[in-house]
């Protein structure tokens, strides 16, 4: 996250073109070789001649000026430092010279000292553009951001520094947590500029902005369209492969509150709503209605918690399957970048139409995250064991169930490719998701209709694309290929699926 920037391309010792516009001795041959050699970037040359000049005619206040100017741009700030001062002592109302005495004592971190010369500048123009932007700066640096906001306020009128005081005013509203201020700030740094750091920071800022005030807030709602196409449609659930290419629209409507948070104690509740249509294959029109009711502890070292979930499912508008779900759980970080989760799940399923695979499951599992590019990408691997029983002893399971997920912000990703012009046009928070699955679904017991145990392999790799597009609106590309095998010839099958969806989060 970048905290605080200023531009090196204002200070004077950076710029032949701004010296052109300083005062010359035109009269003095040595002064002005010295200036040829200056504004040519020959700048050992500018030193020697320069230093001559002053040899022969001390009171040459603008030979001492740019002496240090040359030495700036050669890296010798300490003699810089003399020779300003060398000229501010011959002109003590020499702005320039105080000005870029500032920016060296700044450079050197001498930050009380770069004050109090930006200070002596304002004093003579409360408007000065530079002195106030980098006396913000000096504020924010010693934490007081209340005193730097009217110094970048003021900077910001300025065409060359406007983009950074707009950036560098954000961050001080933002540690104020003023952040509706600070959320102006750096949606006025994107009307100036469309691309490099301060892009990418003032958007990650939009971002964490908008987060802590959904955090803030007791309750959240997102609501989601999208197209799928699916050249096989099936639903896993009761075994139904229809072996046939449809397209559907599917919507997604979830939302919850935040009724208890009490010290440690957090209590949330839950609905959500999905509904695919498809567009010829009515028969696998699915509906499902999620309520949940979730506790949880935050211990010193863990997190403990309590879920409840009800579901209820139709297929083709009639009632299909129905789950209660009781999930206890603990979190916690082995590392900063090391988060783990471990639960269990006891499942009663009630199936409508089929009442001899209604029973219940147990599941164990651990979910393993490591994060990296500030936490916007992770490795994940999780692991699942389930076992159960039904009512009809053919569809007693046991089930293994292996998934890692790679995710990575495609910003991150380009500049560690060395794209780093590419990375700047990306969108922040741009990132692609690759997973693969296994699940190995064993029955236990002999299956009727092939006088043999029943056992099921399914494979499924899928990838997305997803981003902000407008505000909170985004936008998700994705493809899926899974492949079955099983001794029951009806459920093996291959199954591609194509979608783009549309989430806005209210």
């Amino acid at each position: 996250m970048i905290s605080a920037l200023y531009v090196a391309f204002i200070v004077p010792g950076n710029s032949a073109a701004w010296a052109q516009q300083a005062p010359v001795f035109r009269q003095a041959p040595v002064f002005q070789r010295a200036m040829d050699a200056f504004q040519s970037g020959r700048n050992q040359a500018a030193i020697r001649l320069f230093t001559e000049a002053i040899s022969s005619a001390p009171e040459n206040v603008d030979a001492h000026y740019f002496l240090g100017l040359a030495y700036q741009r050669v890296g010798a700030n300490r003699k810089a430092i003399v020779a300003f001062r060398a000229a501010l002592k011959l002109d003590p109302a020499y702005h320039k010279a105080d000005e870029s005495l500032g920016l060296v004592l700044y450079r050197l971190k001498q930050y009380r000292a770069a004050e109090r010369r930006f200070r002596k500048i304002l004093r003579r123009n409360k408007s000065d553009a530079t002195a106030n932007f980098f006396t913000g700066l000096i504020r924010q640096t010693f934490k007081d951001h209340r005193g730097a906001v009217p110094y970048f306020r003021r900077a910001t009128v300025s065409p060359t520094l406007a983009a950074t005081a707009w950036f560098n005013l954000g961050l001080s509203y933002y540690n104020l947590g003023r952040l509706d201020a600070a959320g102006k700030s750096f949606e006025t740094v994107l009307t100036l500029v469309n691309k490099g750091e301060l892009v990418t920071g003032s958007r990650q800022y939009i971002g964490l902005i908008a987060g802590t005030a959904r955090r803030d807030r007791r309750w959240s709602v997102e609501a989601e369209v999208g197209r799928e196409r699916s050249n096989n449609v099936s639903r896993s659930e009761n075994d139904q492969v229809t072996g046939a290419t449809d397209q559907a629209w599917v919507f997604e409507l979830s939302g919850d509150y935040s009724f208890l948070k009490s010290g440690k104690w957090t209590g949330t509740a839950g609905y959500a709503l999905s509904q695919s249509i498809y567009d010829r294959n009515s028969a696998q029109n699915f509906q499902s209605h999620t309520g949940t009711l979730s506790f949880s502890y935050d211990f010193a070292d863990f997190d403990a918690g309590l879920d409840y979930s009800f579901n209820h499912n139709t297929l083709d508008e009639k009632k299909f399957l129905r789950i209660h779900t009781v999930s206890p759980k603990i979190s916690f970080f082995l590392r900063p970048t090391l988060y783990t989760i471990l639960g269990y799940d006891f499942l009663i399923k009630d199936f409508f139409s089929d009442p001899d695979r209604d029973g219940f499951s147990h599941r164990v599992g651990a979910s393993q995250f490591a994060f990296f590019a500030e936490s916007k990408g992770y490795v994940m691997l999780a692991l699942q064991h389930e076992w159960g029983n039904a009512n009809a002893q053919q569809f007693d399971l046991q089930s293994i169930y292996i998934n890692p997920v790679l995710q990575v912000p495609l910003a991150w990703a380009m500049t560690r490719a060395g794209w780093s012009g590419l990375a700047g046009l990306m969108p922040a928070d741009a990132k692609a998701r690759l997973g693969y699955s296994f699940r190995r679904n064993e029955y236990t017991k002999e299956t009727v209709s092939i006088g043999e145990e029943r056992l099921d392999k399914t494979a499924r790799v899928s990838a997305t694309l997803s981003s902000k597009v407008i505000g909170e609106l985004s936008a998700e590309i994705s493809f899926s290929h899974s492949d079955t095998a099983s001794n029951l010839d009806s459920v093996v099958s291959t199954e591609n699926i194509w979608g783009l969806n549309f989430s806005y989060e209210f």
